[in-house]
């Protein structure tokens, strides 16, 4: 699924007279988030099921702050891509300060570093789930659940009633609160353990009911195909028992790490005049940052390089 995001983000940069995708893959590929957040509440009610209450807080606040230290090192990183895209825009640098400090605040990213938001909604989702805790914790699971979900619906209806806030109700809405959902949703599938059976059957209505949503652009839609996406991968996980932890590290430096393959690449496409394919550009990108992220894998193996973990997780 982290080549899902590759597929969202390169046609804004590569490809934009061009970025429209046919129904189904269109539809397929903005599903890697909502995938990806319902993965992380699964992962974490895992770890933190049947613990005293107490020790599921301080799990939830030490992984929240852990993850708003990884993002603050990530928005370094790519801040001299921030930088360069700022200082090829119009206005004075007092605006395009401001402009960077709102983005950063509201959404969790800046220009070109879109994969940050997801670090950064996570994280304020984990240390909103560690004060709602409590021992009947399934109950205030679907509390938390009920709660983002009417948060996402005012997100969706009401941004035309806000006047001059309609931008920031969004932001806070659809980019901050937006992993709170999908995250809860991840939660309480691990909670309740469901059989293949049940899980098969609420898959395809998900895909059913994601699909129809999506053909009218009605709310909900990434999250339940997301969910569809988890259900199946859960079961095909359980019957092959594939090495998750190594695809989890691949796919998160995947995550991490295109938008610099993707910047390349723009630059050198607008330095050179190069005139190439869509499909082509984004096939060498999804190569390039595979074999990337397989190579800082490696360098992590080894003695010198053990600290490069503490990027991702």
């Amino acid at each position: 699924m982290s080549f899902a995001v590759i597929a969202i983000h390169a046609p804004e940069y590569l490809y934009p007279e061009d970025r429209t995708y046919p129904f189904f893959i269109d539809w397929f590929i903005r599903l890697a988030v909502p995938y990806f957040f319902i993965c992380t509440g699964f992962l974490i009610q895992q770890r933190i099921e049947g613990l005293p209450t107490w020790q599921q807080k301080g799990h939830l606040k030490s992984r929240a702050i852990k993850l708003f230290r990884i993002w603050c090192v990530w928005l370094l990183i790519y801040l001299p891509l921030t930088v360069y895209g700022l200082w090829h825009t119009t206005g004075s640098f007092y605006d395009k300060a401001v402009l960077y400090l709102e983005s950063v605040i509201l959404t969790g990213h800046t220009l070109y570093a879109q994969p940050l938001w997801f670090i950064y909604s996570m994280a304020i989702i984990l240390l909103i789930w560690s004060l709602w805790v409590k021992k009947a914790s399934r109950f205030r699971l679907w509390e938390l659940f009920m709660l983002f979900t009417a948060i996402t619906l005012i997100g969706w209806i009401m941004p035309n009633f806000w006047g001059i806030y309609s931008t920031h109700i969004h932001s806070i809405t659809i980019w901050i609160m937006g992993g709170g959902m999908p995250i809860c949703a991840g939660a309480l599938v691990c909670s309740y353990n469901p059989s293949r059976n049940i899980c098969f059957l609420t898959a395809l209505s998900c895909v059913i009911s994601s699909l129809i949503l999506y053909k009218f652009n009605y709310p909900f839609w990434p999250f339940l195909g997301g969910m569809a996406v988890f259900l199946i991968a859960v079961q095909i996980n359980i019957a092959n028992k594939f090495d998750y932890n190594a695809l989890r590290k691949e796919s998160m430096w995947i995550y991490y790490i295109h938008m610099y393959i993707i910047f390349i690449f723009m630059v050198a496409i607008r330095q050179l005049h190069i005139s190439v394919s869509g499909m082509l550009l984004l096939l060498c990108v999804c190569i390039i940052t595979f074999g990337c992220s397989r190579m800082l894998i490696w360098l992590n193996k080894h003695q010198g390089f053990r600290h490069l973990e503490k990027l991702i997780r």
